[in-house]
């Protein structure tokens, strides 16, 4: 009888010994929260190759700074000439910037410019602009100011690191819509933030400061994905000869922020 006893106590020692090894080894590999999860296993602070950790927190991020900027014209003699909808990349409570092919040619001007509210903005009104003013014919960019008085939501844009993009990175860029609206009144505008591709290659040396990806059109901010987390990277100045379109990095657009007086916001 002893004997059995002795036997019972050690096979109960022994599972213990085993239950402990065990909960030693999942406290050091579980999560606080005892949750592997996709984004926890694959994050590595680099720009993402693959969407994988895409999400709809993700394009939220990025509709955070985009708004539609709707441009209406008019001919020599004031009639309607058209409007363009594209995307503003809002950079302060002061400016926005744009793409500089909103500029009116030759003969025409511009009738209204406006910031579009979106969803997210709660029924705002949208923001009139002022006159368009450092258009930069290298950087394809234009500038707009903002009312005194903001009624959008929009939170200014904060710059990634565009040094670290690399071929193949996986790239995002919003695109805009509106809804209703007529030749006086502003519609409403809609932001959708869609997966671009990767990141093709970029120039050595003295371009460096360019890399190019597939055709978007030009002015179109484009963002990286940091662990799931876009990064606003550059934007485009080509609308996409031969199948490719040239992305200006962050490092060109801080220098067009800074003579328009806006400090460069950086990513942490």
């Amino acid at each position: 009888m002893f004997r059995v006893w002795v036997a019972a106590v050690a096979v109960v020692a022994l599972l213990l010994a085993g239950f402990s090894v065990w909960s030693n080894a999942q406290e050091d590999f579980a999560a606080s929260d005892h949750a592997h999860t996709l984004k926890k296993i694959a994050a590595d602070d680099a720009f993402d190759n693959d969407p994988a950790l895409f999400s709809e927190d993700s394009s939220l991020v990025v509709i955070d700074s985009v708004r539609p900027l709707y441009v209406s014209y008019v001919d020599g003699e004031g009639k309607s000439a058209g409007v363009v909808l594209v995307p503003a990349v809002v950079v302060s409570d002061q400016y926005v910037i744009a793409s500089r092919f909103v500029m009116p040619g030759e003969g025409f001007s511009i009738n209204l410019a406006a910031l579009l509210a979106v969803p997210e903005d709660r029924g705002a009104a949208p923001e009139i602009l002022g006159a368009p003013t450092a258009v930069d014919e290298a950087l394809n960019l234009v500038a707009f100011p903002r009312p005194e008085k903001l009624t959008l939501a929009a939170v200014p844009v904060s710059l990634g690191a565009s040094a670290e993009v690399s071929p193949g990175n996986q790239l995002m860029v919003p695109t805009v819509h509106a809804f209703g609206g007529g030749e006086k009144t502003a519609p409403l505008g809609l932001v959708t933030a869609l997966l671009a591709g990767n990141a093709r290659y970029r120039l050595a040396g003295g371009n460096s400061q360019t890399f190019f990806m597939n055709a978007t059109p030009a002015g179109t901010p484009v963002y990286a994905l940091r662990d799931g987390v876009p990064e606003l990277v550059g934007m485009t100045t080509s609308g996409g000869s031969q199948g490719l379109s040239a992305v200006i990095t962050v490092e060109l657009i801080a220098d067009y922020l800074r003579h328009l007086g806006v400090s460069n916001n950086s990513q942490p």
